[in-house]
């Protein structure tokens, strides 16, 4: 009787074991078509969709890099204006207030070294003025560089 459960038993597993290799079987062939139509009916859409996608990202890099040249020079002609002629001016001015005056140049006041200094409000308008000069001039190079394209 223990001979004859072990032999159903063993029956039983083959059984299931062929069921499942045969299912398998026709899984793997479905697989191969499926792969096969979706190839075919997205054939042409993916290279026109990633060359959209690259034009918009390379355009959306070049505007990104000529505004951040535009803020450098910026940056650039704000602290060359702020610090080197400023600088040059006090100095210029100290040297001919010592030169005229009986005082040394380290005894000189503040007041005396800033009078005939451009105002703050001089300095933005020359700030603004260039800052204007040098957005014109990124635009219509962006404009150019856009219709070579």
């Amino acid at each position: 009787m223990d001979e004859e459960r072990g032999k159903k038993n063993l029956f039983m597993i083959l059984g299931i074991a062929v069921v499942m290799i045969f299912i398998f079987a026709l899984w793997l062939t479905n697989m191969r078509n499926v792969w096969q139509l979706n190839q075919a009916r997205f054939a042409g859409t993916g290279q026109a969709d990633w060359e959209a996608l690259k034009a918009d990202f390379n355009a959306t890099v070049g505007d990104l890099n000529g505004r951040l040249k535009t803020v450098a020079a910026q940056n650039k002609l704000a602290s060359d204006l702020a610090s080197s002629t400023i600088l040059n001016k006090i100095m210029n001015r100290a040297q001919s207030l010592s030169a005229t005056s009986s005082l040394s140049a380290t005894s000189a006041t503040s007041s005396e070294l800033i009078s005939g200094l451009p105002t703050a409000d001089s300095v933005a308008t020359t700030t603004a003025t260039t800052t204007a000069t040098s957005s014109a001039t990124t635009t219509a190079t962006t404009s150019k560089t856009k219709k070579a394209k």
